[in-house]
């Protein structure tokens, strides 16, 4: 059946690329006193010129590893929202199970889940499946034959997902509570066409609670993360691991520029002009922020370079956020939910805005009334040339 539901259909990079689907679904907007504040939930966006949604797939809302959820909400970011209400709207389709710590791709006719703490909805009895596929076309969930599957792999946790133009998904790492606890550092890709999954055996660095950003030159960007369940096995934020999806080879890059802590349960944005913006993370049990909470990694300069931004206003900022979702579009990054990280169990379930033109924390998505930008956007250290347009922009980047 998934062979069929993937014949002649174009794959898209996970979180990024258009996508043509429609979901003929009830949905209802949610106020804030329907809407539980989660963390370790799954996201991806749906961006089409018609349509654009960015999805939330489940996540716990305490500190119980058994409260995961199986509901969807999704955000649609073609309607104008204030980011002090709660534009969410939930999906009348549920998950087959409860997922928090899982890895989301998606194609231009399914969803594919992947990974994480997978349970029994009713008693939250673990579930080892590890793969969902959600049909667009018809609404339905299938479980997908996969042959060759590393049975370490099953019930992996705290990864992240990638998908090439080949259509082929990488996963590296991960933790296993299956196999005591273990942190991974082999990489598993699974090939959409045969069916087929594959492990190489080369390993890199166990890793887990990192960020993977996929380039224009078919390179992935691993950030961040931890080794293992110490709590001083935080990797260098200067130590740039990349993966070639072409040669199939590591390479580490030391980053220069400046200081950045290290962190896990970050998020990472790409820009336009191949630029990554990570945000929030933190250390140890306890979830002490990181510091700077957000910083610029510049990947078009060799080595690549790590930038602060200026101080923007603090208005309307979030604070520090472990395992929350972001996403880029129209030069806006938008961040939900996750862990406040501080040494509390507390919960967001607010969106901010953060406007990288502007280099400031807006309540609302405008672009069609910029006609100024931000001084400290010109610095020379950002390495832009910024040129704005009414109703559009284009950015041209010199090094």
């Amino acid at each position: 059946m998934l062979n069929s539901i993937f014949q002649n259909k174009k794959f898209n990079i996970c979180n990024l690329f258009n996508l043509n689907f429609i979901f003929i679904l009830t949905v209802s907007e949610l106020s804030y006193s329907d809407l539980y504040a989660r963390y370790f939930q799954a996201d991806v966006l749906y961006n089409n010129v018609s349509d654009v949604k960015w999805y939330i797939f489940g996540g716990n809302f305490n500190a119980n590893n058994k409260s995961g959820m199986n509901e969807i909400l999704y955000l649609d970011l073609l309607k104008p929202f204030n980011a002090n209400s709660s534009p969410w709207n939930k999906n009348s389709i549920k998950i087959p199970v409860a997922i928090s710590q899982s890895a989301l791709c998606i194609s231009s006719s399914s969803i594919f889940l992947i990974g994480g703490n997978m349970r029994d909805t009713m008693y939250q009895a673990a579930n080892y499946s590890s793969f969902y596929t959600l049909n667009l076309d018809d609404s339905q969930w299938t479980i997908p034959n996969i042959t060759g599957v590393n049975e370490t792999f099953l019930g992996r946790q705290d990864l992240k997902a990638v998908i090439d133009g080949q259509r082929r998904i990488f996963l590296f790492g991960g933790i296993s509570f299956r196999h005591n606890n273990t942190v991974f550092g082999d990489m598993n890709i699974i090939n959409m066409n045969t069916m087929t999954s594959l492990t190489l055996p080369i390993q890199n660095l166990p890793r887990r609670g990192y960020t993977a950003t996929l380039l224009k030159n078919n390179c992935i960007i691993y950030i961040g993360g931890n080794s293992n369940e110490s709590v001083d096995s935080h990797i260098d934020m200067n130590m740039i691991h990349i993966f070639n999806t072409t040669s199939l080879s590591w390479s580490n890059m030391q980053a220069i520029g400046d200081t950045i802590s290290s962190r896990s349960g970050h998020s990472a944005v790409l820009t336009q002009n191949e630029t990554i913006i990570i945000y929030g993370g933190g250390i140890t049990t306890g979830f002490f922020p990181s510091e700077p909470v957000l910083a610029i990694l510049d990947t078009t300069v060799n080595p690549m370079r790590w930038i602060i931004p200026n101080d923007s206003s603090t208005s309307n900022a979030p604070p520090s956020l472990r395992y929350h979702s972001a996403t880029l579009y129209n030069n806006f990054m938008l961040i939900a939910f996750g862990r406040i990280s501080i040494n509390t169990f507390q919960l967001n379930d607010r969106i901010y805005i953060y406007d990288i033109i502007n280099n400031n924390w807006p309540t609302t998505m405008d672009r069609t009334l910029d006609t100024t930008v931000d001084a400290t956007l010109n610095n020379p250290q950002f390495y832009w040339l910024i040129t704005i347009k009414r109703d559009s922009f284009s950015m041209n980047m010199t090094v």
